[in-house]
């Protein structure tokens, strides 16, 4: 075999070689960006502060969703409330609206805020759990956690919505002013 056809075979093969390597690649960086976007949900934030004599809050309206097969959770509005007496802790205020499409009703019986429960929060006018959701039906829950180093402006926290059957539904909140 002449020497120009053992060349031609051989760049040949380096060739696809390169070729299959960048197919294998683009379709991993396909695969991580379409992991990346539908767990992190796309958030619009605006932005509008009130003052009263007695509590100065500043309040988020986001469009942040959270949907499974049978709760669809949609986060109305976090509010940061400071103290009216000097006793009581500053707080966030969380609105939650939770829509059950599923064929059963839900008991959220927990929830939970980067995996510690509100109930352990001496908060008054915190929500009673357990609270159920009737199948077809729109509830709002409104819960509030304590401002701390645990919680502060610009922080993600994750809450979770856990049910009397140990289902957890997810949803990432970013706490701001």
């Amino acid at each position: 075999m002449p020497p120009n056809m053992d060349t031609k075979k051989g760049l040949s093969t380096k060739i696809s070689t390169i070729i299959i390597a960048a197919i294998v690649i683009t379709a991993a960086l396909a695969i991580t960006l379409y992991i990346q976007t539908s767990t992190n949900p796309t958030t619009t934030t605006q932005q509008t502060s009130k003052t009263t004599t007695t509590t100065t809050a500043s309040s988020t309206t986001t469009q942040t969703t959270t949907n499974t097969d049978t709760l669809k959770i949609k986060l109305n509005k976090t509010e940061y409330e400071i103290a009216k007496e000097e006793t009581d802790p500053n707080i966030w205020k969380i609105t939650l609206e939770c829509t059950n499409t599923g064929t059963e009703d839900i008991t959220i019986e927990e929830i939970l805020v980067n995996n510690n429960s509100i109930k352990s929060y001496p908060i008054d006018d915190q929500i009673e759990l357990p609270t159920t959701i009737a199948k077809g039906s729109t509830t709002t829950i409104v819960f509030k956690i304590p401002a701390s180093k645990d919680y502060k402006p610009n922080q993600t926290v994750e809450v979770k919505l856990k049910t009397t059957t140990n289902i957890e539904y997810t949803l990432q909140i970013l706490l701001k002013y």
